[in-house]
């Protein structure tokens, strides 16, 4: 995540990859480039999985591949990120959650809820409402100013 934060105040369109990922074919003609994160998931049908509450919350966004594009909107987001997950051992002893891919979807969930909207989401043609999970959802009055992120579509970019 820290590369990551480094890369996109650089300036740079960067693509984070677990080290399991194979690349048939180059990457960046399935990228639509409206949104400062592009994102796999771990979802066969996202259109049906995608931000529900009886899925597990770490299928949505894989972090195994990224493509993130620079923007204020971003770097804030990261460096927030990073700030309230940097601890190893919470408060009274209780160790972090190890598995970064599940507290990233959590802390998205977090911010879309806490404001209308702090995060948009988009799968295909269809944006998602995270506040209420439904494809075509609405799309708050500030959405310029939101996190945008575009879910990938697993046909094309499968990680997990």
């Amino acid at each position: 995540w820290q590369l990551l934060l480094v890369g996109i105040k650089q300036g740079l369109d960067i693509i984070v990859m677990d080290s399991d990922i194979v690349v048939f074919r180059d990457p960046f003609p399935l990228m639509r480039g409206d949104a400062d994160i592009e994102i796999s998931t771990e979802h066969f049908w996202p259109e049906q999985h995608l931000w529900r509450r009886w899925v597990r919350p770490e299928d949505d966004l894989s972090t195994g591949f990224i493509f993130a594009r620079p923007s204020y909107r971003l770097s804030s987001f990261l460096v927030d990120f990073l700030r309230v997950n940097h601890w190893e051992v919470l408060l009274g002893g209780t160790p972090r959650d190890p598995f970064d891919q599940r507290v990233f979807n959590k802390f998205v969930s977090e911010r879309a809820a806490a404001c209308d909207p702090c995060v948009t989401g988009s799968y295909l043609e269809s944006d998602i409402d995270l506040g209420v999970a439904t494809l075509g959802g609405r799309v708050g009055s500030q959405a310029d100013q939101a996190l945008r992120i575009r879910v990938l579509d697993p046909v094309h970019v499968v990680s997990n």
